[in-house]
């Protein structure tokens, strides 16, 4: 851990960037996981043909439950759980809502809570808004998640996607989510976004269980999906329901539950993670 101090924040003492310390699944798991997985979709092939059919969603999450345990607890911020109305307080068209990323399954839950079947994701780098659907954000995410420009279309406009459910993630790529990295994107684009558009702004906080970030991407896709299998998949959720001004500073401390001090230094952006990344590979390679 002493190895990478330049990148540990130096109030918080958090290390954004640092993948979780839950070693990899050992050949054992691998082949006794394997023999599970095979049994469950074997099961399950009726609903995964008729999902690829169809794509509906519901199906989706009914094979994540199956498969991997899904659970998400959602919460809105100053309604009551029992009050929790999908229709009037998940996402919506209309809102620009920004939301963190930590693991490469973030996509999924925020496309299964939308009330719209059209979604999109928006990822900035700077000056610059880059759309990409949930396919093209899985992908984005497992590798690395440094350069959006790969993997997304730049878009001038987000009028043209009005009847979509559009989530902005403002850091522009990944991290532990032990904190909210700071965002790469300029206040006048999204002055600009308002201006043309009049989106209300909402937040929303993503949290998996640790051994699910994927804040470097990921090795192994059949590893990482043993983990999901092995360690279950448990998301925890909240949002708000009330507009916030559209000032990335407040957002940002609004995307960290309100907790400006939890915030780390706005230093350990997505160059610092760039750089974090060689020094991290050129590390694990003595």
């Amino acid at each position: 851990m002493e190895k990478y101090t330049d990148w540990r924040d130096k109030g918080t003492g958090i290390a954004p960037f640092l993948p979780s310390a839950i070693k990899e699944p050992n050949l054992i798991e691998c082949i006794l996981y394997s023999v599970v997985l095979l049994v469950k979709v074997i099961l399950t092939s009726p609903i995964i043909f008729l999902y690829l059919l169809t794509k509906n969603k519901l199906l989706l999450a009914v094979l994540l439950k199956v498969l991997f345990s899904w659970k998400d607890e959602v919460a809105v911020q100053g309604v009551k759980r029992s009050e929790v109305n999908p229709q009037k307080h998940y996402p919506n068209i209309n809102v620009l809502y920004f939301a963190n990323i930590t693991s490469i399954l973030d996509g999924i839950l925020l496309t299964l809570i939308a009330q719209r079947n059209k979604v999109i994701f928006c990822v900035p780098d700077e000056s610059t808004i880059y759309i990409l659907n949930l396919v093209q954000l899985i992908k984005f995410i497992a590798n690395d998640s440094l350069n959006v420009k790969e993997y997304g279309k730049e878009v001038n406009n987000l009028a043209d996607y009005n009847d979509s459910v559009i989530y902005m993630l403002a850091e522009g790529t990944c991290s532990n989510g032990k904190s909210v990295l700071p965002f790469n994107m300029k206040q006048t684009v999204l002055d600009e976004i308002i201006e043309s558009n009049k989106f209300d702004i909402k937040v929303i906080q993503l949290k998996v269980n640790s051994s699910l970030v994927t804040p470097l991407g990921i090795n192994s896709t059949f590893k990482y999906i043993i983990k999901c299998l092995s360690k279950g998949i448990n998301y925890k959720c909240r949002m708000n329901d009330v507009s916030l001004k559209p000032d990335l500073d407040l957002i940002r401390v609004s995307l960290c539950d309100g907790g400006k001090y939890k915030l780390i230094s706005k230093t350990l952006d997505l160059n610092a993670k760039r750089k974090f990344i060689k020094e991290y590979n050129n590390y694990r390679r003595k």
